[in-house]
C-alpha cells in the first residue's frame, strides 16, 4: 500500500478547530498547547507524540492486525470521532497517515486542516461540495460535484481504515465509478470481494458485517457514531499493540 497524496489544507480552519478542542480535550485527539504569532506567521503548537503514523506501523509490521488488535484501534478512533461530531466538527481527512500510534499502544487522531462544521449556528445541517481527504478514504458522495453532509464521510473513512487494519490493503483506489473494485463491491458486497481474494473464510462474519455497515454507498444508511459505539463487534475483546 502506497501512502496517500497530500492535499492543500486550511491553516486558519485548523487553528480554529485546534483551539476549540483545547477547551474540550479527548485522550485520543492530539492536544494543542498554544498558538503564537509574529509579524508574519502564526504558529500552532501541538503536543509531541512519541510514536509513528499508523500507516508506518502497519508497513513495518508487514502483516495485518488480529481482530482484537484492530478492535482496540477502532474503539479509540470511534470514540475520538464521536467526540468531534458531538462538538459539531467533521474531520474529513481520516486516514492511516493522520492517526498516530504512541509508544504505549494508544491511538491519537491528528491533522484538522480539512475539518468543517456539521451544523450552522442555527442548527441547520451544512452541505459541502468538492473532494476532501485522501482518495482511498473518500466517500462516494464526494465525487461527481455533488453536495454532501460531512459526518457520514468520516464514518466511511473509518470503514476503510478498519479494512486496511484487518486485511493490510485498501479495498479500492477510489470509491467512484471508474474504479472496478468499488463497482464490484457495490454489486457483490464486501463479502464477494473477500471471497474472490480467498479471505472470507478466515474472517469473522461479525467483522465483515461491521465493515460493510461503515462502507455503505448510501450515506443516509451509514450508522452514526453513537450506534457504532454500541455495535456488538466493538464490544468484543480488545488488545493494544505497539509498533516494532
Amino acid at each position: 500500500m502506497k501512502p496517500a497524496p497530500l492535499l492543500l489544507e486550511d491553516p486558519h480552519g485548523e487553528i480554529s478547530v485546534s483551539c476549540f478542542l483545547a477547551s474540550y480535550p479527548h485522550k485520543n485527539i492530539v492536544k494543542t498547547l498554544g498558538v503564537y504569532q509574529d509579524e508574519v506567521h502564526t504558529y500552532l503548537v501541538n503536543e509531541y507524540i512519541h510514536g509513528v503514523e499508523l500507516y508506518e506501523a502497519i508497513t513495518l509490521r508487514k502483516e495485518p492486525l488480529s481482530e482484537i488488535q484492530a478492535r482496540h484501534c477502532m474503539h479509540s478512533l470511534i470514540s475520538a470521532i464521536s467526540h468531534l461530531h458531538t462538538h459539531n466538527i467533521a474531520h474529513r481527512d481520516i486516514s492511516m497517515e493522520n492517526i498516530m500510534l504512541d509508544g504505549e499502544g494508544n491511538i491519537v487522531l491528528i491533522d484538522f486542516g480539512q475539518a468543517v462544521s456539521i451544523h450552522s449556528d442555527t442548527g441547520a445541517k451544512l452541505k459541502y461540495r468538492g473532494k476532501a481527504g485522501k482518495p482511498y478514504y473518500r466517500a462516494p458522495e464526494m465525487y461527481g460535484n455533488r453536495d454532501y453532509f460531512p459526518a457520514p464521510c468520516d464514518i466511511f473513512a473509518l470503514g476503510v481504515v478498519l479494512f486496511i487494519l484487518i486485511f493490510g490493503v485498501p479495498p479500492w483506489q477510489a470509491a467512484e465509478a471508474a474504479d472496478s473494485r468499488w463497482e464490484f463491491v457495490k454489486t457483490h458486497g464486501l463479502s464477494g470481494l473477500l471471497r474472490s481474494w480467498g479471505k472470507l473464510d478466515s474472517t469473522s462474519p461479525e467483522s465483515v458485517a461491521f465493515i460493510e455497515a461503515l462502507l455503505l454507498s448510501d450515506p443516509r444508511k451509514r450508522p452514526k457514531t453513537s450506534d457504532i459505539l454500541s455495535h456488538a463487534w466493538l464490544q468484543g475483546p480488545r488488545q493494544a499493540w505497539r509498533s516494532n
